[in-house]
């Protein structure tokens, strides 16, 4: 049984997107394994589910919450990824 957001470009953008913040976590350093490493993965995480939650059976109003905590999630990503460049 297919969930609705599993066919939603976003939402397979959001998987990508983690993929590749997986393949970047490997290069940093270990000592920062439950730092940045950790918060870096849990926020690309945080978008893929929260397009998820949003989007399975919930009304618009509960729908636009959840996309506004992946858009939040996704600001939290990039700024990982401006301090690990750093």
């Amino acid at each position: 049984m297919a969930f609705k957001f599993e066919n939603l470009e976003v939402w397979k953008l959001a998987l990508d997107y983690l993929d590749e913040v997986y393949r970047l976590v490997e290069g940093l350093p270990k000592e920062e394994l439950y730092n940045l490493r950790s918060q870096w993965v849990r926020a690309a995480t945080s978008i893929a589910l929260n397009i998820a939650e949003g989007f399975t059976g919930q009304s618009n109003q509960e729908q636009d919450r959840f996309i506004g905590y992946a858009i939040r999630s996704t600001a939290e990503s990039a700024a990982c990824y401006r301090i690990a460049q750093r």
